[in-house]
């Protein structure tokens, strides 16, 4: 039986442009023209083109840190979360001891 993977193995380093895998400069892209349209929509023109350039370098700046670290970080960003597992933290519930293997 196979391990479910998000990563695609047979890829040892994705392509990139610039060192930015281009499914982030589409999404960074994407961020910076809604704001950019928001801000044009509410009149506000003379912040949108600083607002925008200033948002895009950041942006690209925190994609190429994050795709330097892991080389697979936008196949992991873009996996939905899977509610159902749940977290991996315990909580302690009340009137309940706790068990033998919890204590130090």
């Amino acid at each position: 039986m196979k391990a479910e993977s998000y990563i695609y193995t047979g890829l040892h380093k994705p392509m990139t442009l610039f060192g930015i895998p281009p499914m982030l400069l589409m999404m960074s892209t994407a961020v910076v023209s809604v704001s950019f349209a928001v801000l044009v929509s509410i009149k506000q023109v003379f912040l949108a083109i600083p607002i925008s350039v200033i948002l895009l370098v950041y942006l690209l700046m925190v994609s190429y840190r994050k795709t330097r670290q892991d080389h697979h970080f936008v196949y992991t960003l873009l996996v939905p979360s899977k509610f159902w597992r749940g977290r991996k933290v315990r909580h302690l519930i009340a009137g309940l001891p706790p068990s033998e293997g919890d204590r130090q």
